[in-house]
């Protein structure tokens, strides 16, 4: 079974806090809950990783996940106070194995990098812009509002969560705010709450965008905080939940996002 796996992996040391490679430049953020690390598979020059003491990846309470996002943008900061040129952070929460995650025991990884931000990140902006100077509008109000008129979209403690009507994959939600304050962490942990405990999702992927967390020179006005979480299907069957058509053509989605928004409601509440 899944947990047999899950249990048969806790004696590897690269799951161990305590082994993971040194931080070399700044030293390690500690957490009540969780350590950093330095990525040995480094996506970026500074490439690190938030190690969960839970080894289960399915376990997580409030308290936890809001211990593991301060611990990860208390690295970003402290990457940024070394290199100061480096302004970009990124934040990825794959789950098992359907994910891309190559490791049994939970935890984030996170990168800061320089002179642009991620292509995909970047998209969004000059999306965003665009539409405003079109529009005469922001674009992430409205992709809220039109959420929800037809009732894929509420609010929740301040952060704003969306059941995606385009979604790259099933399932996917979007909470969007103004900052990394109280109200988007409870929405990641209540959202990844109800699609585990409600929606039977096991493996997932969960990013978080973000500006820059230092002046730069491009027009980042109006840019939210959005994390995007998205199911990746059961890791225990061999059958990909991507192709060819959602490689080169367009995303093949079968869950409904009122049905999606129907669960988070009612587990979360709204506003």
């Amino acid at each position: 079974t899944l947990m047999e796996e899950i249990n048969a992996n806790r004696g590897d040391p690269f799951c161990n806090p305590e082994t993971g490679t040194p931080e070399d430049v700044f030293g390690r953020v500690r957490g009540r809950h969780c350590i950093t690390a330095s990525n040995v598979a480094k996506y970026d020059t500074f490439s690190g990783l938030v190690i969960f003491n839970e080894h289960n990846p399915l376990f997580f309470t409030r308290e936890m996940v809001w211990d593991y996002i301060d611990a990860a943008i208390t690295w970003g900061r402290q990457a940024h106070q070394a290199d100061p040129l480096a302004k970009y952070f990124f934040l990825m929460w794959n789950c098992l194995w359907k994910s891309g995650a190559t490791l049994v025991h939970g935890h984030f990884q996170m990168t800061l990098t320089r002179d642009m931000h991620y292509p995909k990140v970047e998209g969004l902006r000059r999306a965003a812009l665009g539409y405003q100077a079109q529009q005469g509008r922001d674009y992430f109000d409205d992709l809220y509002q039109a959420h929800r008129m037809v009732g894929c979209a509420f609010e929740r403690g301040g952060a704003r969560v969306i059941a995606n009507l385009a979604p790259v994959k099933e399932k996917e939600v979007l909470i969007i705010s103004h900052s990394i304050d109280d109200g988007i962490k409870d929405a990641i942990f209540e959202v990844a709450e109800a699609m585990t405990k409600s929606m039977g999702v096991v493996s997932f992927n969960l990013v978080l965008y973000m500006p820059p967390i230092a002046p730069v020179g491009e027009d980042w006005s109006g840019f939210p905080m959005m994390a995007r979480m998205v199911d990746r299907g059961d890791p225990a069957t061999r059958n990909s939940d991507m192709g060819a058509m959602e490689l080169y053509a367009s995303s093949v989605v079968s869950s409904d996002p009122l049905a999606v928004a129907g669960i988070l409601k009612e587990r979360m509440g709204s506003q």
